[in-house]
């Protein structure tokens, strides 16, 4: 019998009494398993069917691990106010502002957000510390896929352990795992210490490269037998393998964990790994030419003196941010600001520097005079404008010129609690059910309900031009969505996809024409229906499209491409 969730709702927590929470807003998510709500600093898993619930002596035997912060594992046993004796569930430590660790696959969204790679490095080393430390608990982590850990929003070097009550113990053992981290050499399910690390290992690697160590073009094997080259120790060690844009090089990977890697995928060692020495690692720009392919042709727009980061147009004029300089057209015109920044369109002038401050976006015009600020929780850009959360509004801010800049303010609409911000779009999840706010025309937004999506957890998302794509997760299992709008966004068609994980990278032009990256071909689709695949791509689901109106761009490290169909 499922455990319904209706507000306030209440339950017993174990040594502490009855915990009450009073409204929606104590949803965070909903999985497989059942409900997570919160309550002040405490998380709460209440299952669907209470008997799925782990044994009270699993939860007693986790509660170890709360030594470590970072590990949020099962607390206390939660009871059923109107069945004492009945558990349903479990408290565990809460904490905010995270982002799914799987998201730091993509070379955009570490650009976007300054991720460079001593970040990553830290990160990694921090993770190998946490999974130490679960080992040295006599536990195994098991399914140490990416979707089990979270990593903070402002450095991105703490990673957070969750779904911790999978974990094996003693004497409780775990059979589910996903397929792309399981160790080929683990028979019937006895799993150890060192499948572990090899699962660990999968995930270091694409957090330092963007790439899965048995993914990659090699000339025997289809891109889709990734699991058979596993088996076989046919990694991107393998001198065959060709890798794809997005493949961030090997001098990004600390020495030792490069000779680890290269011994547990290519030469079949499972052990330890060694600890990095905590050299500087030096990144070298790729200054490789993309050049046409068979069907493609690639041409050369700019190429500027550091790696870009962003690049927008506004009054037909070509801006980029780039890790140094703001670029106006190939020349630079201010240093680039430290934290997250963008460029806000206004009428005939120039664009408006919108710079992230702690809760705060200051504007500044591109000389320096102050115009400006908001407050924020979540912000991105999009044509244009800048969209903000705050308060449970999707917020609206734009610029016009009278005399001197002027900042426009509107509220689009009411967003739930547990809203998440992409590019043009607000996802919301309530109670599992999950709905888009998307601001589609300048002071018009639609908030319409999706219910393809519930159940998953939506990874990564993005809305241009009546198109909508979204990564969502279920079961262990990768779901691109491809969603398309009506003119007034009142209705929509929808497809979908099982497959990897990839980032969402597409562009559209003026014409209504979509170009998306796929793993290893390019998508091109007019209005909802599919034109044509091309395997044959210049770019990967790591770069960055986009589009000047007329044409589809690209960016590659510190260089922009045109692109288009023979």
């Amino acid at each position: 019998m499922n455990q319904d969730i209706t507000f306030p709702f209440k339950v017993i927590v174990q040594n502490h009494g009855v915990v009450t929470f009073p409204t929606q807003d104590c949803y965070i998510a909903q999985g497989g398993q059942g409900y997570v709500l919160k309550l002040n600093d405490q998380a709460y898993k209440i299952y669907h069917d209470p008997k799925t619930m782990i044994p009270a002596e699993k939860v007693q035997e986790l509660s170890i691990l709360k030594k470590y912060p970072n590990i949020l594992c099962p607390l206390e046993v939660l009871f059923d106010p109107n069945k004492p004796k009945n558990p349903i569930g479990f408290s565990m430590p809460y904490v905010r502002k995270t982002e799914f660790l799987v998201r730091l696959f993509n070379r955009t969204f570490k650009q976007d957000n300054r991720i460079t790679p001593d970040t990553v490095a830290e990160l990694v080393k921090n993770l190998q510390t946490g999974v130490q430390n679960v080992h040295n608990e006599s536990i195994l982590i098991v399914d140490l896929n990416e979707m089990n850990f979270l990593t903070d929003s402002k450095t991105y070097t703490t990673p957070y352990f969750i779904d911790v009550d999978n974990y094996e113990t003693k004497k409780h053992r775990t059979t589910a795992i996903m397929e792309s981290i399981r160790d080929p050499k683990v028979q019937k399910n006895q799993w150890t210490k060192n499948s572990d690390w090899f699962s660990f290992g999968i995930v270091a690697f694409q957090l330092y490269t963007n790439l899965h160590p048995y993914w990659g073009k090699h000339p025997d094997f289809k891109l889709n037998q990734w699991q058979e080259r596993m088996k076989l120790g046919v990694s991107v060690f393998d001198k065959a393998v060709t890798f794809p844009p997005g493949f961030m090089g090997w001098d990004v990977i600390p020495k030792a964990h490069l000779d680890w890697f290269r011994k547990i995928f290519q030469q079949g060692e499972r052990s330890v790994p060694p600890y990095p020495d905590g050299a500087l690692i030096i990144t070298v720009a790729r200054v490789t030419d993309i050049t046409s392919t068979g069907k493609f042709e690639v041409t050369p727009v700019a190429v500027l003196s550091d790696r870009i980061i962003s690049v927008s147009f506004h009054n037909g004029v070509r801006y980029a941010i780039t890790t140094k300089q703001i670029y106006r057209m190939d020349k630079p015109v201010l240093p680039t600001p430290k934290t997250r920044s963008g460029l806000l369109s206004m009428g005939g002038h120039e664009p408006i520097l919108a710079v992230e401050d702690q809760t705060t976006i200051k504007f500044t015009t591109l000389d320096g005079k102050e115009c400006g600020s908001t407050t924020f929780e979540q912000a991105m850009e999009y044509g244009g404008a800048l969209y903000t959360i705050y308060n449970d509004r999707l917020i609206e801010t734009r610029f016009e010129m009278f005399q001197q800049p002027m900042q426009m303010t509107k509220t689009l609409t009411s967003v739930s609690g547990n809203t998440k911000l992409y590019r043009g779009v607000a996802v919301q999840d309530a109670l599992g059910k999950h709905w888009l706010a998307i601001p589609f025309l300048p002071g018009k937004c639609t908030n319409i309900p999706v219910p393809e999506l519930d159940g998953y957890r939506i990874v990564v998302a993005k809305y241009e031009n009546r198109y909508c794509q979204l990564m969502g997760e279920r079961s262990g299992k990768y779901t691109r969505f491809v969603l398309y709008f009506s003119e007034d966004h009142t209705t929509y068609k929808c497809r979908s996809a099982v497959g990897p994980y990839i980032g969402i990278s597409f562009a559209v032009n003026a014409k209504g024409i979509c170009v998306s990256a796929l793993e290893d071909q390019a998508e091109i689709c007019f209005g909802d229906s599919k034109i044509s695949t091309h395997s044959d791509s210049p770019f990967d689901p790591d770069t960055e499209l986009l589009t000047d109106g007329l044409n589809i761009l690209f960016i590659d490290d510190r260089k922009l491409y045109q692109v288009r169909l023979k």
